[in-house]
């Protein structure tokens, strides 16, 4: 903002790289939202019937937020496990903007799936019962700003696991039935 000792009425014409700038005539400019191309060097010019001021040159210069990085540290690419089982899922993630920004979250995704979104470290999932055939991870990581990270996916694999079953009648078994023209009920037999 300026303010500018004289005459009334005085009026103003804020300038960017010393060019008016269309609109800006108020003793204060406002930005509703910067960009990279609002950055420049600023002036005022204070006038009224005596004469013109104008001010010092202010420099704007606008920080572009740096998006986070994020990798899985946890499984590796191309592990394998059987079906039913627990799988550990972890992630290192960093915001390189450092004191000047943050990572508000880590999101585990498994096939498009956002199954948990963490918003502390250490970003750790137990994906639980996991499920038959090949998935693809992915860790999302969220700055301050809004700014999203995917990481590299990495490939798992889940196998059948023959301990995680029953048996309900042993392998090599013959059924036999016997149609006598009644409903045998519960009495069926293996031989």
């Amino acid at each position: 903002s300026a303010y500018a000792l004289g005459t009334s009425p005085v009026t103003y014409q804020w300038r960017k790289n010393g060019n008016p700038i269309p609109g800006a005539t108020n003793n204060y400019l406002v930005f509703t939202s910067l960009a990279s191309g609002d950055a420049g060097t600023y002036s005022v010019v204070a006038a009224n019937g005596l004469g013109t001021a104008t001010s010092q040159n202010a420099t704007l210069t606008v920080l572009a937020n740096t998006p986070p990085t994020v990798s899985l540290t946890s499984p590796a690419d191309g592990a394998t496990l059987s079906s039913g089982s627990d799988l550990s899922i972890s992630a290192d993630a960093n915001d390189p903007d450092g004191a000047y920004g943050d990572i508000a979250s880590v999101a585990f995704v498994i096939d498009g799936i956002r199954l948990a979104t963490l918003s502390n470290a250490p970003y750790f999932f137990i994906w639980t019962n996991s499920t038959l055939g090949s998935h693809t991870l992915t860790a999302e990581a969220t700055d301050n700003v809004g700014a999203t990270t995917v990481s590299s996916p990495v490939s798992i694999s889940v196998t059948f696991n023959p301990s995680n079953t029953n048996t309900l009648v042993n392998q090599g078994s013959q059924w036999r039935y016997l149609d006598t023209g009644t409903d045998p009920g519960p009495t069926w037999a293996t031989q």
